[in-house]
């Protein structure tokens, strides 16, 4: 997943607050001009938030789980018998 475009898309909306409501009110328009990939598209037309700080997060949430895992779980004790 390519963040630039979702890092536009949220830069224009913290700048226009034209955008920002029609990005919460009309999301299938307001990112038609924005170069998505069809997942971010899907994922971001279906948002359903009251305000720009919970589109936001739920956006942030989608982008944290999509992240690739750094860490590993590394068993702590072997149970051998």
């Amino acid at each position: 997943m390519a963040k630039d475009d979702l890092q536009e898309l949220v830069g224009t909306a913290i700048i226009s607050s034209q955008f920002r409501s029609e990005l919460i009110t009309n999301t299938a328009r307001a990112i038609e001009d924005f170069n998505l990939s069809p997942e971010e598209r899907l994922f971001v037309s279906n948002i359903r938030a009251n305000t720009f700080q919970s589109f936001a997060q739920q956006l942030h949430d989608w982008i944290s789980d999509e992240s690739p895992v750094v860490m590993h779980r590394v068993p702590t004790a072997i149970i051998t018998r």
